[in-house]
């Protein structure tokens, strides 16, 4: 799939390739973020092909890309300090942006692209295990910081168990 935003006239049209987007594999359609190239009210043409000789149906959307709430420090959301680990319905990264604060350290070799933000209180143990569960992200890292949302500062932990799903 590749985007190009259109000016000029039908008839002497002028197109600027804006992305381009390759699936992988049969189950697993194109999608493409048009975001911080154009200004409301642009036209965008959509450009769609099989990669292989055959043809075949698909469906296809627009739609107005909104962050999720926690998508950023100040906008973390909470989660349950219990006695044992339930997991409350899945959360996404899904049109997350990657958080840009200067100088926030992360893991290594672990370059956020699309990160999501949440909280936990340490309970008067002092023992706090933070898990995730399996889902169709099959690549998340997970730090923990300390302070406020401008002034973080990376919690070291302990690994138990380092698993990639």
């Amino acid at each position: 799939m590749e985007v190009y935003s259109f000016t000029g006239t039908a008839c002497a049209p002028t197109l600027t390739p804006v992305g381009c987007a390759i699936g992988n594999g049969a189950s697993l359609m194109p999608r493409i973020l048009v975001a911080g190239v154009g200004t409301n009210g642009n036209v965008y043409l959509v450009r769609i092909w099989s990669q292989v000789s055959v043809f075949g149906t698909f469906s296809i959307c627009a739609y107005e890309n909104f962050p999720p709430p926690n998508n950023e420090p100040c906008g973390a959301i909470a989660l349950p300090v219990s006695t044992g680990c339930v997991f409350p319905p899945p959360f996404t990264t899904e049109n997350a942006t990657q958080t840009l604060v200067p100088g926030l350290p992360g893991c290594v070799g672990a370059a956020p692209v699309d990160d999501v933000w949440f909280t936990a209180v340490v309970p008067a143990s002092g023992q706090l295990q933070i898990d995730t569960d399996n889902g169709v992200l099959t690549d998340a890292t997970i730090a923990v910081y300390t302070g406020t949302c401008g002034s973080l500062t990376l919690v070291a932990g302990k690994l138990p168990i380092s698993r990639k799903w």
